[in-house]
């Protein structure tokens, strides 16, 4: 019963059916623990109402769910440990949903916690190219260089998406302009990063420089300093 119950409640979600969700959720609260299965990119995952909410960006339905009772910092489940993992907040933050960013960090979500793959929220944030989310998470106190399992910072992230205010608002808010990441591409740092991409990355570079980039570190795989990587530097 509670399984066609969450279906119910999946499909009002979907739907933007807020007076649905309310009766659901009045006559039986226990539905905000119930799981819902989703399809991802690698195979069916567990989820909560309030998952979904933050995914669609119902920022009513979010509060229905968490007047209800919803764990705010409950986790997506896969049947593996390699993926999942995501909170509300991180759903929400990798979408974009800068509205419901606010309301649960309003609510004490932890902004620090990370998904299977050691990814933050505001790595997430980076990658979606959103700076109010991105501010909105500095503001709340998330580490600024929180590292994934591939060594990657947000900034890099930020970098590596071509979002140029996003990267800019991350260097404001104190990320490590130096930081190499020897994954994605071998020893990259946010300037070499910039100067590779060249374009609309210049204006990141300069100012990566103003916040002290150091210009002569050079690449373990090209032994390259940023400059010389550059498109246009004859190198």
């Amino acid at each position: 019963m509670r399984e066609d119950q969450a279906y119910a409640m999946d499909q009002a979600i979907q739907g933007g059916d807020e007076a649905v969700l309310a009766a659901l959720l009045d006559a039986e609260p226990r539905l905000t623990g119930t799981p819902i299965p989703v399809e991802r990119d690698w195979g069916e995952e567990m989820w909560l109402g309030l998952h979904r909410a933050a995914a669609i960006g119902g920022v009513g339905m979010v509060g229905l769910l968490l007047e209800a009772g919803a764990s705010i910092d409950a986790r997506t489940r896969f049947r593996t440990p390699m993926h999942g993992r995501e909170t509300a907040l991180l759903i929400a933050s990798r979408c974009g949903h800068d509205q419901i960013v606010d309301q649960l960090l309003g609510r004490h979500a932890d902004a620090g916690l990370l998904d299977a793959n050691h990814r933050s929220a505001l790595s997430h944030a980076a990658e979606a190219g959103s700076v109010e989310v991105i501010e909105r998470l500095i503001d709340a106190g998330a580490e600024v260089d929180a590292v994934d399992d591939q060594q990657r910072t947000p900034l890099h992230w930020a970098i590596a998406g071509g979002h140029t205010d996003p990267a800019l608002a991350l260097i404001d808010g104190g990320a490590d302009v130096d930081h190499a990441c020897p994954k994605e591409p071998g020893g990259f740092t946010p300037l070499h990063r910039c100067a590779s991409a060249g374009g609309a990355m210049a204006r990141v570079a300069e100012q990566l420089k103003e916040a002290g980039a150091d210009t002569t570190l050079r690449d373990p795989r090209f032994g390259k300093t940023a400059q010389e990587l550059a498109p246009d530097s004859g190198a």
